[in-house]
């Protein structure tokens, strides 16, 4: 990989809008503040929330190779502002897209998954995009248990928050709003309550109790408070430098 020599201790907080309704998105934004900045990938158009200081992003859904250029043209002409850094639906990559998007301005993209992994830092692909590798994704974390069953693993164990406090390393989170509206436990819990969401009720409503995402989330933020660290949008993670640098 090539990249930086160092970006400092650094957190970067990420939320995939996947199956969020503007006022259920609206809500997660006034009571769950961060501690400090974050970057919200949008799946649409949400016209009538103020993300204040925290930047936008673009999470489209790439299902039609064919059809790419058109959709990733189609939402950057609706959100200008959020050109500077993607993450596809599901990660969906590949070189051809990374030519695609580097061609279409697009600075960053972070959909590399290689998860609880220490000492990550920013690299570049040859085409000239950053990537921003994620350390945790709450929908893989709760099915890593059916995904790799022979790997000892629990699900929003905190040893993985206090890691990522200590290392000056760069450290991308991702998570689902409506994973932490609904707390969500486990996979089966989500595939049982999703029906309800998507014909609109909202996911507060059907929240889980005991350890889920809301639980792990509000537990990582107690712990960047407590070490006094601030969070961080994707751009401040993109190295300003040239090549290598």
């Amino acid at each position: 990989m090539v990249g930086p020599k160092a970006v400092g201790r650094m957190i970067v907080l990420t939320f995939d809008t996947d199956h969020v309704r503007e006022a259920d998105l609206a809500r997660f934004l006034s009571e769950f503040p961060l501690p400090g900045r974050g970057t919200f990938f949008l799946d649409r158009r949400y016209p009538n929330i103020d993300f204040g200081e925290h930047e936008v992003g673009l999470h489209p859904v790439l299902a039609d190779r064919d059809d790419w250029r058109a959709t990733l043209s189609g939402l950057l002409a609706e959100t200008p502002h959020a050109g500077h850094v993607i993450r596809p639906h599901s990660c969906t990559y590949s070189h051809m897209l990374g030519v695609m998007l580097a061609e279409l301005g697009v600075r960053a993209i972070s959909q590399t998954t290689p998860l609880f992994t220490r000492g990550l830092r920013p690299y570049r692909h040859p085409w000239g995009l950053w990537e921003l590798p994620i350390y945790y994704m709450d929908s893989m974390d709760m099915t890593f248990p059916h995904n790799w069953p022979a790997v000892s693993h629990a699900p929003f164990d905190t040893d993985v928050i206090k890691a990522s406090t200590n290392d000056d390393a760069l450290y991308v989170y991702d998570f689902h709003p409506v994973h932490i509206m609904l707390n969500t436990p486990s996979f089966a819990h989500y595939q049982a309550v999703k029906p309800r969401v998507l014909a609109g009720e909202s996911p507060t409503n059907l929240a889980a109790k005991g350890h889920g995402a809301r639980w792990f989330y509000e537990e990582l933020i107690k712990e960047m408070n407590r070490s006094r660290m601030t969070s961080t949008g994707c751009r401040a993670a993109i190295p300003t430098a040239g090549f290598g640098a």
